[in-house]
């Protein structure tokens, strides 16, 4: 079996961030992602908290602000690539306290 080996190039690439539950009207996302696009991005970086899409383990919530197919088709419409960043915590949000 032959060893293919490939070389990579590191690109940075500048993204935009947007929260999909603080604009809970989806009618807004269009908007913002044109203005974003306007700005000379091509790219959003968005968070989901998994735990509040799966509160229970199997249970997919896809209803009022967890819906994310007009935010997907909005991103879409305005020629912006989306960087999914899936996870219980973001940043400094959320802490774990662990007690010994």
């Amino acid at each position: 079996m032959p060893i293919v080996l490939r070389t990579f190039r590191y690109r940075l690439i500048p993204v935009g961030e947007v929260h999909p539950y603080r604009l809970p009207v989806a009618g807004l996302y269009l908007d913002i992602f044109q203005k974003i696009k306007a700005l000379g991005y091509n790219c959003v970086s968005f968070y989901i908290d998994w735990a509040l899409l799966e509160g229970t383990e199997g249970v997919f919530r896809a209803d009022g602000i967890f819906d994310l197919d007009p935010f997907f088709q909005s991103a879409k419409d305005a020629g912006i690539y989306l960087l999914a960043r899936p996870g219980p915590c973001k940043l400094g949000d959320c802490m774990i306290v662990c007690v010994l």
